[in-house]
């Protein structure tokens, strides 16, 4: 998969099996890492996060998956995708868990425990999943008490996704396509036509993407406050089928991407939580803590979903 994909999966060595679902993708980049923790044939594992890779998975899998801020965990040694958004992260089976994780993987990073969380929610967010997950992501934001706003339009969502295609596209053919070029290796097919189009990218334009990348990093920084806690869909649905066309995968990854992007874009920690299901599969709510605040992020969850709480 190269880390080019979010279904999960792999046309050179079989697709891991999602314990839900053997008809369904197990989610990617890292479908093995989620398959062993929902499969219960690990508690946790690790995996790389550059567009969704940890996140959908995780939704997909019935887990809960956890994207650090970008820069706290080194990623040295990992093979690079897109400099400007891969981290590396983890999943669990359970939120307690994840937070211990997350202690000695962040380090000492500060948590502000006299403050409390806000959490907020935008319905121009929830409304990029399908019908069925918008109704529950909305009920549990007003069990959770999540304060309504409005500070996403639309063009706003569009133009944020089209920044981080454009620019994590930019950056993965500057990375391997040296390589590609020289090596004509043999990608599925929907890898193969994104490296294809990547290809086609001007370099030069590289810059300007990464510039409204920093506008919008500070535009989040400057509308939210580091206690404050988005609530949206994980992704626009649940997993879906093994071997659909190209054509509706590829319109269900770009609806998913306008999602996974928002937290890529700013640099921020999300946590995605199983809470529901639709038709037996696993449906995951996320949240988005300001950045730097992944373990303000880790204590709420585990705070509200802990086994103890």
């Amino acid at each position: 998969m190269i880390m080019y994909s979010l279904n999960g999966e792999n046309v050179h060595y079989g697709t891991p099996v999602n314990p839900y679902g053997a008809d369904r993708v197990p989610g990617g980049s890292s479908s093995g890492s989620a398959v062993a923790v929902a499969a219960e044939l690990t508690d946790f594992a690790i995996g790389t996060d550059t567009g969704g890779s940890i996140r959908i998975p995780s939704s997909y899998c019935g887990i809960y998956g956890f994207r650090p801020s970008h820069g706290v965990v080194d990623i040295s040694g990992v093979i690079p995708l897109a400099e400007s958004f891969d981290t590396v992260g983890w999943m669990a089976r359970d939120v307690g868990l994840l937070k211990d994780i997350g202690t000695v993987l962040l380090g000492n990073q500060a948590v502000e425990k006299e403050v409390d969380e806000q959490l907020l929610i935008d319905e121009a967010l929830v409304c990029i999943a399908e019908p069925d997950v918008q109704a529950l992501v909305l009920q549990a934001a007003d069990r959770l008490g999540a304060k309504q706003i409005s500070r996403w339009t639309p063009d706003r969502i569009d133009e944020g996704f089209e920044t981080f295609r454009h620019l994590q596209a930019r950056e993965i053919w500057r990375e391997h396509g040296e390589w590609v070029q020289a090596a004509n290796p043999a990608f599925a097919a929907d890898i193969g036509a994104r490296f294809q189009w990547a290809s086609t990218l001007p370099q030069q334009e590289l810059p300007l993407y990464k510039d409204k990348q920093t506008a919008m990093k500070r535009a989040f920084a400057a509308n939210f406050a580091p206690n404050e806690i988005v609530l949206l869909p994980t992704a626009a649905g649940p997993a879906p089928q093994i071997g659909g066309s190209g054509q509706e995968l590829e319109a269900i990854r770009a609806q998913t991407m306008k999602l996974t992007s928002i937290a890529g874009l700013a640099g921020c920690p999300q946590l995605t939580i199983p809470f529901a299901s639709v038709e037996g599969l696993p449906i995951g709510l996320s949240a988005i803590g300001y950045p730097g605040q992944d373990l303000f992020l880790l204590s709420w969850a585990n705070r509200l979903f802990g086994i103890d709480t």
